[in-house]
């Protein structure tokens, strides 16, 4: 969670829920997130934090950790804000590289097949959410960089694309924590 408590510079950071839903912040121990829904997370850390402070003036955002690697600028561990489209989470990464095939890419996990080739793209393309393309932990986009068979750009395969939903936090269900 990315959260900002003004005048309260010790809150003001980015906190890992633990496991059962649990956030401990300094100065205030630990608060249950259990069944919070991501939109609600600023009013409620609001209200538990006026048991404490005086008027409490806070901002928070959930975020989810993704590792983004293949072929993209910059590949590499981002967080995200929950919610945000598959896109915006590519573009943390720099974006796909020109030679990358996205239309190829697809969603696994545990080896299956979540979203195959073609509909990664169109979930994009779509707006989608990771949620709403049903990637979440353990999961993960793969797809060639360049294409194979006749008429494929020539040059060496780098590794491919993939987006990996990394289980920092456990969500009970996709809106809440």
């Amino acid at each position: 969670i990315l959260l900002v408590v003004q005048g309260e510079p010790t809150l003001s950071d980015t906190f890992t829920v633990r496991q059962g839903h649990e956030l401990v912040l300094p100065l205030v121990g630990s608060l249950s997130l259990k069944g919070v829904l991501h939109g609600e997370l600023a009013s409620y850390l609001t209200t538990q934090l006026a048991h404490q402070l005086r008027d409490p003036r806070v901002q928070a955002r959930a975020m989810v950790r993704v590792a983004i690697e293949g072929a993209v600028a910059r590949p590499g561990f981002y967080s995200v804000p929950v919610g945000s489209l598959l896109g915006d989470a590519l573009m943390a990464a720099g974006g796909l590289i020109a030679s990358a095939r996205l239309g190829e890419a697809r969603v696994e996990r545990g080896g299956q097949d979540v979203l195959g080739a073609g509909a990664f793209r169109r979930a994009t393309e779509a707006g989608r959410t990771p949620d709403q393309a049903d990637v979440r932990a353990g999961g993960r986009t793969v797809g060639p960089e360049r294409g194979v068979g006749p008429g494929a750009a020539e040059g060496p395969l780098r590794e491919p694309p993939r987006l990996l939903h990394l289980p920092p936090t456990h969500f009970s269900a996709p809106a809440h924590f």
